[in-house]
């Protein structure tokens, strides 16, 4: 996947996805990495195959930190907290509701149905809300999990917000990337106790 500046037509960055994991490239040949790589990546030099970290000490400036924010992106110029909201076609009607619950207090967010006009490329879109939302939110559910997109947007918010925010939606297995992260449950009877938490996260 490649990440675009829609404004000035250059690449900013290449995401490589991987089974479990992946892989960000920066135009200067720098890159960062996340999850478990090994056996699906390497850098090759002529004939010469070399796993990660075997560079380190000849090009210590090639790998990046990583507490190292991969892209400096910029918010639009708004009052209102932005969110991106990565899910899955079925659970539209319960996207639908979480966008009305989080307008009502005083957040914005932006999915792909509400943003796009017909004609509009979805790649772009997904990359401009990429580099201009303030927060990232991935509404869990079976459907969600088993989304190569979802799972392509994770792993792309990942390698350059480096935050995310797991709503569970719906009964499902948490992808391993996301199980060590606090999340809010949406799914029962406290669901609007778990709607103000998650609000108090996304408006700081």
């Amino acid at each position: 996947m490649r990440l675009w500046d829609v404004r000035s037509g250059i690449c900013r960055a290449i995401l490589l996805h991987l089974p479990e994991g992946w892989v960000a490239f920066a135009p200067d040949g720098r890159y960062k990495y996340g999850g478990d790589i090994a056996g699906n990546f390497w850098h090759a030099i002529n004939l010469c195959r070399f796993e990660v970290g075997e560079l380190d000490d000849y090009f210590p400036d090639l790998r990046m930190a990583d507490d190292e924010p991969f892209l400096q992106l910029s918010a639009p110029a708004t009052s209102r907290p932005r969110v991106f909201i990565s899910h899955a076609d079925p659970d539209k009607f319960t996207i639908r509701q979480l966008i009305a619950d989080l307008k009502s207090h005083g957040l914005d967010a932006w999915i792909d149905e509400q943003d796009l006009d017909v004609g509009d490329s979805i790649a772009d879109g997904l990359n401009q809300a990429l580099t201009t939302c303030d927060h990232f939110l991935i509404a869990l559910s079976p459907a969600a999990v088993e989304s190569v997109w979802v799972k392509r947007e994770l792993n792309t918010i990942l390698a350059f917000k480096q935050k995310v925010y797991p709503v569970i939606i719906e009964d499902c297995e948490i992808p391993p990337l996301l199980r060590d992260i606090v999340h809010a449950d949406l799914r029962g009877e406290n669901r609007d106790a778990e709607l103000q938490r998650l609000v108090k996260a996304l408006s700081r």
